[in-house]
């Protein structure tokens, strides 16, 4: 059986997905001596050099609540107000080698609300 990379996830299924944590800036990792990897204060970019970005969010399933960390890029740090309706545009999960998984997005942003 062959290893998949990533496989796209469709987003518009999940429902109610929404923004549950703050916007954070993904932060570049440093191989130690020792293969240990180490935070620095270095902010990760994609191919294109744009900064790399990761916010929690949460949807409502059969099972409760779930959620999950999307990382994506953003010229400018992101405003996701907690709670608001989140939208997200080329969705991702990945495999680690640790045998968990990632997501990744091309884009993440948040509905505006409707005033009646």
């Amino acid at each position: 059986m062959a290893a998949f990379r990533t496989l796209p996830v469709d987003a518009a299924r999940l429902s109610g997905l929404i923004v549950a944590g703050p916007v954070r800036p993904v932060s570049v990792y440093a191989a130690g001596p020792d293969g240990s990897r180490s935070r620095t204060d270095v902010q990760a970019t994609n191919p294109d050099g744009v900064p790399m970005w990761t916010v929690e969010l949460a949807t409502f399933t059969d099972d409760g609540l779930a959620s999950m960390r999307v990382k994506f890029p953003a010229a400018a740090e992101p405003v996701l107000p907690l709670q608001a309706p989140a939208t997200v545009r080329g969705l991702v999960a990945g495999a680690m080698r640790d045998g968990g998984f990632y997501f990744s997005a091309d884009a993440v942003g948040a509905l505006e609300k409707r005033t009646a």
